[in-house]
């Protein structure tokens, strides 16, 4: 264990022995209950009851940060956040579940897609991935890596069959980011027992370079997640295992109501998370079993790695279907320890686990922390854990506008984003169910939320046609597709077009846009933090490549700054510890910085 994961622990000992009993007995509770959480069988939906609710008035600590609002209401009308989806963008394409009346568990996670500059144009390029027949997924049947070139502000052309791709795995989700530091964004497939890792030739083509990279994995993986987490400068790999489900037929049946419905995946063993250590020379290391990660094995389906314990080093956070969340956090011996029960991560205020798939990692409250969401299955709720610091976490989002709103809904990606520019961090949830059981609605709304200067996340009743109809969302993303430096959305489906949805918001305030060059550290600076103060605010970010679930949002990042018509200071921590300062940024500007060069580059249009 390193001095500075050390102090931390140390710091927060009096707060983690408040919850050790907490977390302990709910681990037993979730432990003893675990099928009662199936969405099938004799039982639909039993609430967990945990030996620990009798522990949740007298455990939660107290503290000098903002609380998250508790409220009786659970919308808010006429916000200023709109968003219009977006006609004749060129986006023809549908993820396909290959559902066929086999009930194969691979149908239900469906796909996610990516935002990066492929072609190295200037210009955000979309890709999505394509899933296929999970029964004969190993058979071929054509590409499944769909890419969209931008050919102007909100206009794609389908360059798919000229982009070198030509994987027939059956795909879910997909990772962007720069494996060699060459300047190009490579990428990362997911799927049903079948991965794909792609090199950028450096003009918008690709070639597969699994096999001779190392990357060796047959098993049913979700989401993938770049970041450095051996902080040697390049960007390692991982990604989440789900459950050990065969391509056969028949698969079991299981009903609810006498109606046919999926299985819950817990009829099945899961399988552990990947870890691949990028050793520089155009390949990669399975260090599962040296890193200790494939200790636990939970059902997993979001990742993101983030430093939320602010020690300079980055953890790896997984969403966990059914089961509790895992906190990886590096020690001294280049390994990893889990500690996401000791650090109130794992279970939600009740000491529950939770159908867990989405992931959303922002400072939500402004205390200079970054907090952590997660989405859940239906009559649970979305969670956001409150960072208090010192690497503690408390749920207080029971009873609150985003509990009160989520509990009807199957909840998947998660994007933070500020939409009004007004400080505060908005959210964006995609909502659909797994399967078209008699007691919930299958096609489902998705929600829009407003951030406050509490913490609190109040849902928008009315911001725009695209959320009052019902969708199978997933996967979804942030970039700007207008050019207009606000923040836009991508949302993913199954059996339905992807959307763009255009940020129509009422700007109540000033922006600033950074784009992040690492030299000493990954080129692509994941894991930067950048502490902006204007006025009398300061308000920090961290560049994360995982959007959460299945997706890789924009690179560049968006420092929102209210009404001040600059920064005042801005401090960016790299990923190799050099700090780096700036002064007096003036608003809506955008700007590149290379890691280590003493002035920053416009390229404001």
């Amino acid at each position: 264990m390193t001095s500075r994961q050390m102090k931390f622990r140390l710091s927060g000992l009096t707060a983690i022995s408040a919850f050790v009993l907490l977390a302990a007995a709910g681990y037993v509770a979730a432990m003893l209950t675990e099928n009662m959480q199936s969405w099938d069988g004799d039982a639909p939906f039993r609430e967990l009851v945990s030996v620990a609710d009798a522990f949740a008035e007298t455990t939660q600590p107290t503290t000098t940060v903002r609380a998250w609002e508790a409220g009786t209401a659970t919308s808010e009308s006429d916000s200023g956040l709109a968003f219009d989806a977006c006609e004749n963008t060129g986006l023809s394409f549908q993820y396909n579940s290959g559902a066929t009346g086999q009930f194969h568990l691979a149908e239900t996670l469906g796909g996610g897609g990516a935002a990066a500059d492929f072609d190295a144009d200037g210009r955000y390029d979309l890709l999505f991935v394509d899933g296929g027949d999970p029964l004969s997924h190993r058979r071929g049947g054509g590409n499944r890596i769909h890419v969209f070139r931008q050919a102007g502000r909100g206009r794609f052309e389908n360059v798919s069959e000229i982009s070198g791709f030509d994987w027939s795995g059956y795909g879910h989700g997909c990772a962007a980011a720069d494996i060699d530091n060459d300047g190009f964004p490579d990428l990362m497939v997911t799927g049903y027992n079948s991965v794909g890792l792609f090199k950028n030739q450096g003009d918008g083509t690709f070639v597969e370079v699994t096999t001779t990279a190392g990357i060796i994995c047959d098993q049913w993986t979700a989401t993938a997640a770049f970041g450095d987490l051996d902080q040697d400068g390049d960007l390692d790999l991982y990604v989440t295992g789900y459950a050990d489900v065969p391509a056969s037929a028949p698969t079991p049946v299981c009903e609810e109501s006498g109606v046919r419905i999926h299985c819950h995946p817990h009829h099945w063993d899961p399988v552990p998370d990947m870890v691949f250590e990028n050793l520089g020379d155009g390949t990669f290391a399975d260090r599962s079993e040296d890193w200790g990660i494939a200790d636990e094995a939970e059902y997993g389906l979001g990742v993101i790695i983030a430093d939320v314990t602010n020690d300079g080093i980055p953890e790896v956070f997984v969403a966990n279907d059914g089961d509790r969340n895992l906190l990886f956090q590096r020690t001294d011996r280049g390994t990893y320890v889990e500690v996401g029960i000791e650090c109130g991560l794992a279970f939600n205020a009740n000491g529950r686990s939770m159908g867990s798939m989405g992931i959303a990692c922002s400072d939500f409250d402004g205390n200079g922390e970054f907090d952590l969401l997660t989405t859940n299955f239906i009559r649970e709720r979305n969670v956001l854990f409150s960072n208090l610091g010192s690497g503690i976490f408390v749920d207080r989002s029971a009873d609150t506008p985003l509990s009160t709103s989520s509990r009807q809904m199957v909840g998947w990606g998660a994007v933070p984003l500020d939409a009004d520019h007004d400080t505060f961090v908005d959210l964006f949830v995609a909502n659909g169910n797994v399967t078209d059981m008699p007691s919930a609605e299958y096609r489902q709304t998705p929600l829009l939320y407003r951030g406050h200067l509490t913490g609190a996340l109040t849902a928008v009743s009315r911001p725009g046609d695209y959320f009052s109809e019902s969708w199978h969302g997933r996967g979804a993303f942030t970039v700007d597709v207008a050019g207009d430096v606000r923040p836009d959305l991508v949302v993913c489906h199954i059996h339905d077009d992807p959307v763009i949805l255009k940020n129509e918001s009422v700007r109540n305030g000033n922006a600033v846009y950074l784009d992040l060059i690492g030299v000493t550290s990954n080129r692509d600076a994941w894991n930067a933090v950048v502490t902006a103060r204007f006025g009398d605010r300061q308000t920090v970010h961290q560049l994360i490549q995982s959007a959460g679930y299945l997706c890789t949002s924009t690179k560049r990042l968006q420092i929102t700054i209210g009404q001040a018509d600059s920064i005042d200071e801005l401090t960016v921590v790299w990923p190799s510890g050099l700090i780096q300062r700036l002064n007096k940024i003036p608003a809506n500007t955008t700007w590149s910085l290379t890691e280590g060069r003493g002035r920053m580059e416009s390229t404001t249009p």
